[in-house]
């Protein structure tokens, strides 16, 4: 007779085995999705800063179950990420679906340091177009950003 399946661990424990290696790597910004089961729960997205071993993160769940289990389980993460070696750590839950999106299709606000600068209502700003300098017949290759 086949083993009944061990039931999945709890969301705080999933989330926590995907965001400890973030410890390891290098400080600047992150972003993950996290399935989390049983599957009902759907998948979660992760942006998380980390900064000379602190970590603040934005959490965002798709479903509603998934939303209210990221709620309750907001303690638990508190605690499991310091025995990781986070020296301090920021949560932040949002509603909003798996790309980002809050309830009534508004972006998570961001820092001005990252993403693609936005001007009037959101609306991206377009880029400089490039300048082609001229050249002084050396071979050189002058690329300005």
């Amino acid at each position: 007779t086949p083993t009944p399946a061990a039931p999945p661990a709890p969301p705080a424990t999933q989330l926590a085995m995907h965001i400890a290696p973030l410890r390891l790597e290098a400080d600047g910004i992150h972003r993950l999705t996290v399935n989390l089961h049983p599957v009902d729960l759907g998948p979660v997205q992760i942006v998380a800063e980390i900064r000379d071993g602190a970590i603040s993160m934005q959490l965002s769940g798709s479903t509603d179950a998934g939303h209210e289990s990221l709620r309750t389980a907001m303690d638990d993460l508190r605690r499991e990420l310091p025995q990781s070696g986070f020296t301090n750590c920021s949560l932040d839950l949002r509603q909003g679906s798996a790309n980002g999106q809050g309830p009534r299709g508004q972006q998570f606000p961001d820092r001005p340091d990252r993403g693609t600068p936005a001007g009037p209502a959101g609306v991206p700003v377009d880029a400089a177009p490039p300048r082609i300098l001229p050249t002084d017949g050396d071979r050189r290759l002058d690329i300005n950003v």
